[in-house]
């Protein structure tokens, strides 16, 4: 069975969050989350460090460079869904 572009986009991102959920059982409700209108792929805060994760199939360089600046924009403006982020928070 060959899967379109969706579902395989569908199923890399239910099991990168699975292996997120693992390597962060304390943040276990973290996950997709919406913030500043944008839609942010994983977003997992535990008591030393907020991960921040976008999951992509896509191999173009300008896919991979779009998901990086969303990654350093939401770092930038230290938003995440439920606070901003703490100072003495170390960030990873």
């Amino acid at each position: 069975m060959d899967l379109n572009e969706h579902d395989e986009q569908t199923l890399f991102q239910t099991e990168t969050l699975r292996v997120a959920r693992q390597l962060w059982p304390q943040a276990e409700y973290g996950g997709p989350e919406i913030v500043d209108g944008r839609e942010r792929d994983g977003i997992f805060e535990t008591e030393e460090c907020t991960h921040l994760l976008e999951c992509t199939v896509s191999r173009s360089q300008d896919k991979a460079d779009k998901d990086s600046k969303k990654l350093v924009d939401c770092r930038r403006e230290n938003v995440t869904a439920r606070h901003r982020f703490r100072r003495e928070r170390r960030q990873c």
